[in-house]
């Protein structure tokens, strides 16, 4: 699955972030996004000083299920996912009960 920008210009925090990370990408595959939101919220979290709380251990991977809460509050008209078969999908259904569907 991947992330598809529509062009319009990020109106919540979630989109901001989202806008950051993929730079001036219009499309990047979500398990790349995912990964790298996680990764950011990971190095924001040891500046902050976590790394006394020893989430070196876990490292990005502890911060998976926010990065998905963040991809799941993308309003339709700032992106949308698509499928490998080409189906287009908002966020509300591409994260479904707090599960990334199509996997």
């Amino acid at each position: 699955m991947c992330v598809q920008l529509t062009g319009r210009p990020p109106e919540n925090q979630a989109e901001y972030f989202v806008k950051k990370i993929m730079g001036e990408r219009e499309s990047v595959p979500l398990h790349w996004l995912e990964g790298q939101i996680s990764n950011t919220l990971y190095h924001e979290e040891l500046k902050l000083g976590a790394g006394t709380l020893d989430i070196g251990v876990w490292g990005p991977g502890l911060f998976v299920k926010e990065a998905d809460r963040i991809l799941a509050e993308i309003r339709p008209e700032f992106a949308y996912f698509v499928r490998e078969n080409g189906t287009k999908l908002e966020a509300t259904e591409a994260f479904e009960g707090g599960q990334k569907s199509g996997y």
